[in-house]
């Protein structure tokens, strides 16, 4: 990732890379190649449905690296988050966001014990991307608010 980030869609936000921190290879810089800029660009303001291929990816890629987690960590994962965003998606984020035995805010990037990718771009409305940009919310969530 390190070396070629570009071939290992570090710079894809809708990759299903969890983690993408430069910790685990994807260099900081890749939210400034063009083709992440497209992607954010291009993305409508909208949290993705509930089954949707991204929300899929996304959950099943962090409950494949989350087998090599600390067991409480693992444990919250399996037990806690997995179930509630594959029943109700995006709409589970302000209810995990609000548990206290939730280490993390699933919207902002490198905000939590598990370092992986924030769910802003495939929960824009849920994650208050057109309130506060940040990394992966689409464009047009802060366009829309700036507009009116």
């Amino acid at each position: 990732r390190q070396f070629c980030p570009s071939t290992c869609s570090c710079s894809d936000p809708s990759n299903n890379l969890i983690l993408t921190s430069s910790d685990y290879g994807c260099p900081n810089t890749c939210t400034d190649y063009m083709n992440y800029e497209e992607a954010v660009a291009e993305k409508s303001c909208e949290d993705e449905p509930i089954g949707s291929n991204l929300t899929i990816a996304y959950i099943d890629e962090v409950a494949r690296i989350s087998s090599d987690w600390p067991g409480f960590w693992r444990d919250q994962w399996s037990t806690v988050v997995y179930p509630y965003i594959s029943t109700y998606g995006c709409d589970a984020i302000p209810v995990l966001v609000t548990n206290p035995t939730i280490p993390m805010d699933f919207c902002v990037e490198g905000n939590s014990f598990w370092p992986i990718k924030s769910m802003a771009y495939i929960c824009p409305v849920s994650c208050a991307c057109s309130t506060e940009m940040m990394t992966g919310c689409p464009s047009k969530c802060f366009i829309n608010t700036t507009s009116t």
